[in-house]
């Protein structure tokens, strides 16, 4: 199965359309599977080209953002600077 799908860039760049905070939070690259460790180039690539800044709760040691899972509630957002 492919956990992307044909439609996951449309849908992303209309959430980012919709809203007006981005928030990313994939969790560390070695925690992905392989074949999706690279997608947060073409994530950060739709969000350049719609002109909207990326946020996180912070970062993992490799520069990916933090999955929200392991964070608490009120921890603030920060720009994401990608690695």
């Amino acid at each position: 199965a492919d956990p992307i799908g044909p439609a996951n860039d449309v849908w992303i760049r209309r959430a980012l359309a919709d809203s007006t905070v981005h928030i990313v939070g994939w969790g560390a690259g070695a925690k992905l599977p392989p074949r999706l460790r690279d997608r947060w180039r073409q994530v950060a690539a739709i969000a350049d080209a719609a002109g909207v800044a990326l946020v996180c709760w912070g970062t993992a040691k490799d520069g990916q953002p933090l999955h929200p899972l392991t964070l608490a509630y009120d921890r603030p957002l920060v720009p994401w600077v990608r690695p």
